[in-house]
């Protein structure tokens, strides 16, 4: 039936049209509906792709993200699927897309839900549209941070802050190295994950207490937490461009080969392992080296520093 209505719709059924839109605003159709055909994730999808049904659902979208069924009752990880409709959206209209993270930003103690649609959001952006990923670090992005203390101010949510070092990673691949070097200055000793090692609140048992795995000898070379994701940032400027901010870049690769957490000690090696590599290559075509002399020196460094580390 959503199907079916969301065809008429798209077709030019007024009737259906209107029916579409109203369904998120009812609470007895929600209650009805399971995230894979829920309509704010499939039929409003298909609305937003048509121009001459985008208005629509633009409004069908933005009723739902204010809904307490979407902050308060959809389960985290279905929460990431709702952030491709503000993808769709910052794509086709950046103005709108900007009007909904904005309006999101105003709601205050921010939920979980709300905070993935943003960051989800941002890091779903089509890789090959530099110019839009710039657009939202200028214009949304750094002008919301600016003024924080800290990141985790607005953003307490882990993996919300984990997909916005993410994003900075797409950032440095594009070469948008003073971007990517902003956001990860101010993620680079963020809380996550726990410094202490200890098992956290939500994980009392230490399934997820990566520091703990290492400890016991697990292969752990999946990409997880704020200060992991840094690290393979961090990588992205090993390479003819990034060199320009080697010094800076070592200086934080610093910082994580001395973390007080196993895992990201174990992330830092991805960037100290490519600065080591690379160490004495010289620039195409010429003979400047890729790294100088001191640079280099402090490279080796920190690498025995890790070898020979009693820790």
């Amino acid at each position: 039936v959503e199907r079916i209505a969301t065809g008429l719709a798209k077709s030019g059924n007024k009737e259906a049209l209107y029916t579409v839109v109203s369904w998120p605003e009812n609470p007895e159709y929600r209650k009805m509906q399971k995230i894979g055909n829920l309509m704010v994730s499939e039929n409003t999808w298909n609305l937003l792709d048509d121009d001459s049904t985008f208005d629509e659902g633009f409004k069908a979208f933005t009723s739902y993200l204010v809904s307490d069924d979407f902050r308060n009752n959809l389960d985290d990880f279905d929460a990431w699927d709702i952030a491709k409709g503000l993808t769709k959206i910052l794509v086709k209209r950046f103005d709108k897309g900007a009007e909904v993270f904005k309006n999101i930003l105003q709601l205050q103690p921010l939920t979980n839900n709300q905070q993935i649609v943003i960051m989800g959001a941002f890091y779903d952006l089509p890789d090959e549209n530099t110019n839009l990923q710039l657009r939202v670090f200028r214009e949304l992005i750094k002008p919301t941070l600016l003024p924080l203390d800290s990141v985790k101010t607005v953003f307490s949510f882990d993996q919300a802050r984990e997909s916005l070092v993410k994003f900075a990673e797409k950032l440095a691949k594009k070469k948008c190295y003073d971007e990517a070097l902003w956001l990860i200055e101010r993620l680079i000793t963020d809380d996550n994950p726990d410094k202490s090692g200890l098992n956290t609140k939500d994980d009392e048992k230490g399934e997820y207490n990566l520091h703990q795995r290492i400890i016991e000898g697990d292969d752990m070379m999946t990409i997880q937490t704020v200060r992991g994701w840094c690290a393979w940032a961090l990588q992205q400027f090993v390479t003819v461009g990034g060199q320009k901010h080697l010094d800076q870049v070592i200086d934080y690769v610093e910082i994580l080969t001395s973390d007080a957490n196993y895992y990201v000690r174990l992330q830092a090696c991805v960037p100290l392992t490519a600065l080591a590599r690379n160490r004495y290559s010289v620039l195409p075509n010429t003979k400047v080296r890729f790294m100088t002399d001191k640079q280099v020196e402090k490279t080796e460094k920190l690498v025995f520093q890790m070898m020979f580390s009693d820790e």
